[in-house]
């Protein structure tokens, strides 16, 4: 597979596992650029490496048909950045990604979106 669907696993994997509980922020003043607007079409046939709802499809199937990361491989992960969003209530709600974008919301109605591949 191509090294950008790599990216998009590990992304993924980062929004399954630290979105949540950990928090995400992108650095003060920064911003991200070339976010593609979420269209019906992608909502009901997202691509491999967009999680863009709960559970990522309507269906509610909850996984990734990204194969990069198995049950080999998986204790060979090591985290490449973190943040904190100085929230220290639980994140309930799930990261969304789109483009390589995790968008996180905190307790506080805030919106966080960080550069999956940089943090």
């Amino acid at each position: 597979m191509p090294n950008n669907s790599k990216i998009k696993n590990i992304m993924l994997l980062a929004a399954m596992t630290f979105g949540i509980s950990a928090g995400f922020a992108v650095a003060e003043n920064s911003t991200i650029d070339n976010v593609s607007t979420v269209t019906d079409e992608m909502l009901l046939n997202p691509s491999d490496g967009d999680w863009l709802m709960w559970r990522r499809t309507y269906d509610g199937w909850g996984y990734s048909p990204l194969d990069q990361i198995d049950a080999d491989n998986v204790a060979d992960l090591v985290p490449v950045w973190s943040f904190s969003t100085g929230v220290n209530s639980g994140h309930e709600a799930p990261a969304i990604v789109n483009d390589g974008v995790m968008f996180v919301t905190t307790p506080g109605n805030q919106v966080i979106a960080i550069d999956a591949r940089t943090g």
